[in-house]
């Protein structure tokens, strides 16, 4: 929006600028005698209507342009919504902790699962792997046998 007005804006002072009878800021005094009008810059910047009809139809162009933009950033940003949400929900549902030395619970459906004979692990939220190394792999009232199974103590 703030671009179109910038657009409109200039576009309506390159037109003041090239009306007749329209006066732009006043130049410097006049140093002649000659009855001159005192010199304003280069000249018009638009002579011709041609050239008027050129620069609305350009306004039009960028206008439109300007709008097709905004329709796809509003696109766009309701496809980050979107992913947003879906991203939350993953990780919820891909996110598990400790609820006890045994017990592993998915933080996004709430559902817990007993990871006895094994302990959770406290890092990852998950149950240990299906062997121990010691006693220390296994639940409370487990103990690590000689084939690495945590069995019934």
């Amino acid at each position: 929006m703030k671009q179109r007005l910038a657009i409109v804006f200039a576009v309506m002072g390159l037109l003041v600028a090239a009306s007749p009878g329209m006066a732009g800021p006043p130049g410097p005094p006049d140093q002649g005698t000659d009855n001159q009008p005192p010199p304003t810059g280069p000249g018009p910047v638009i002579t011709t209507g041609q050239q008027i009809t050129s620069l609305n139809s350009r306004v039009n162009k960028l206008t439109a342009r300007v709008k097709s933009l905004e329709t796809q950033v509003t696109g766009l940003q309701g496809e980050v919504s979107a992913l947003q949400s879906r991203t939350a929900t993953w990780t919820a549902e891909h996110t598990f902790k400790c609820v006890g030395l045994s017990t592993s619970k998915n933080v996004g459906t709430g559902k817990t699962v007993s990871c006895a004979p094994y302990i959770c692990l406290q890092t990852t939220g998950h149950c240990a792997r299906k062997e121990c190394a010691s006693v220390d792999d296994c639940a409370q009232g487990f103990v690590c046998n000689s084939a690495q199974r945590c069995i019934s103590s």
